[in-house]
């Protein structure tokens, strides 16, 4: 994801809700505190037995993907609790086993910062649709101005701003505004 817009050049009070699970962000600079991945990250596992409510980082993947047969070789990532095939800690469909002790201290640091900031909140919504509405949703809940920048799927509220282009086009245009 190339950084069009970094945190540190935001003089703004800022936070990123995200529904990606690939840690773009922190990769990108900006502060893990003022994230929160409502789906969970990719970056992160978590015992597929259960075994405890133990969410670790993933330094290292044992195995590598064999893209020609779309395989593994190596071995699974463990549990260093119990031993067992750990998972990703992401959110799936109807996933009642995801720990989400994470995204919720993420969330703790989110509603404080919409505590200490509520009324002036602007969002800038980037490729949200509507089959899976969590960023949509959080934006037209959170905030009192919606930019909504998306190819297909761009209608807003009365008072929004719909730029139905590409994220790309969309912040490049809007760093030269700024800048």
């Amino acid at each position: 994801m190339p950084t069009i817009l970094k945190n540190t050049a935001i003089k703004k009070p800022t936070f990123v809700f995200t529904s990606n699970v690939d840690g773009h962000f922190q990769k990108s600079g900006f502060n893990t505190n003022q994230i929160i991945e409502c789906h969970g990250s990719i970056n992160h596992l978590q015992c597929s037995n259960g075994c405890s409510d133990n969410i670790w980082t993933i330094t290292k993947l044992p195995f590598k993907t064999n893209d020609l047969n779309f395989s593994i070789e190596g071995e699974y990532p463990s549990c260093p609790n119990c031993g067992g095939t750990a998972r990703p800690n992401i959110l799936m469909f109807d996933d009642n086993w995801w720990l989400s002790g994470r995204t919720k201290n993420q969330k703790e640091n989110f509603y404080n910062w919409i505590y200490e900031n509520y009324g002036k909140i602007t969002a800038i919504e980037l490729g949200a649709g509507t089959a899976i509405p969590s960023v949509r949703n959080f934006c037209s809940y959170n905030a009192k101005n919606v930019i909504r920048i998306n190819l297909n799927e761009c209608d807003v509220s009365k008072g929004q701003i719909p730029l139905k282009m590409s994220a790309l086009s969309a912040l490049t245009g809007i760093k030269k505004l700024l800048y």
